[in-house]
């Protein structure tokens, strides 16, 4: 209790009064109120990335010199993470809903996400909301599925007619996601992968049959059949039989007709070739002498 003097004309008049006891006053540490207003300026700023950058690097020179614990540390980066990993993810679908998209911004936002979940105090997602979490998932998951996109969008070569309809289905159905038809360069060279390995295969054609003019470096037309004209011949059946899955298909009737012209020379050849072989055999045993 205190007492209180009033004085009215003179008389002095003593009044008890009550003192409320001393409040405690709430300490503020000055270095967490300066990274958190840079955290709470994320939804706000120009450049998010760089707010992000320096907010980083504000909590580990005040950790460092000791400004601030761990525990505080911990906290401002888990308040970092989870204010900017939203507004990062919404950047990644923007890029991915694009028509074009870069190498190097495919790369940062894995990276990105990556040094996110690496910042948080168990080093997992534990301060990201499920909604962020699953967002930043898909990204990783279209970002994977591209790479695998590109890989087979690079195929031209021709091995079997299994593997190119393996690969053509693959192409077509990479081409066909929801998330990578928006990226027209792949779109473009996913549907070119039926032409190059098409093209491919009938190059094979084309030099299985060339080889029909080589038959004078067979011994014989038997050889020559079951060598070149058997190969020749299984190649144009198998390209025709496989066509269809190709997007350019060649008419193989200019071949057989190349193939014959081949074969006839051959068989001309080797006909010739016997009866003038006959011939010296006879010209030989008529040349012989006989002894008496």
């Amino acid at each position: 209790m205190a007492c209180v003097v009033l004085a009215f004309g003179g008389v002095m008049i003593y009044a008890k009064t009550r003192v409320s006891p001393p409040m405690e006053l709430k300490q503020v540490n000055q270095y967490t109120e300066e990274y958190n207003k840079c955290i709470n300026s994320l939804s706000n700023t120009r450049n998010p990335d760089l707010t992000f950058n320096s907010s980083i690097d504000l909590i580990n020179v005040f950790a460092r010199e000791k400004k601030i614990d761990k525990e505080q540390a911990s906290k401002g980066r888990d308040q970092l993470v989870s204010s900017y990993a939203p507004i990062f993810a919404r950047r990644c679908y923007g890029v991915l809903k694009g028509s074009s998209w870069s190498e190097s911004a495919l790369s940062n936002m894995t990276s990105t996400i990556a040094t996110l979940r690496g910042m948080t105090i168990k080093g997992d997602d534990s301060a990201l909301k499920k909604s962020t979490r699953d967002s930043l998932a898909q990204v990783e998951n279209i970002v994977g599925k591209y790479h695998k996109a590109l890989a087979v969008s690079q195929q031209g070569g021709f091995t079997s007619v299994a593997a190119a309809k393996s690969t053509i289905a693959q192409a077509n159905q990479y081409a066909s996601d929801p998330w990578l038809k928006h990226c027209a360069s792949l779109v473009s060279a996913l549907h070119s992968v039926s032409s190059r390995i098409g093209e491919a295969h009938y190059s094979r054609v084309v030099a299985a049959v060339s080889r029909l003019a080589n038959y004078r470096s067979f011994s014989s037309l038997e050889s020559y059949n079951a060598g070149a004209v058997k190969a020749a011949q299984a190649a144009i059946n198998e390209y025709k039989s496989a066509s269809s899955i190709y997007s350019n298909r060649h008419d193989t009737s200019g071949l057989s007709s190349k193939a014959a012209s081949y074969y006839n020379a051959a068989y001309n050849y080797f006909k010739t070739r016997a009866i003038d072989q006959a011939e010296e055999v006879n010209d030989d045993d008529n040349g012989e002498e006989v002894d008496v």
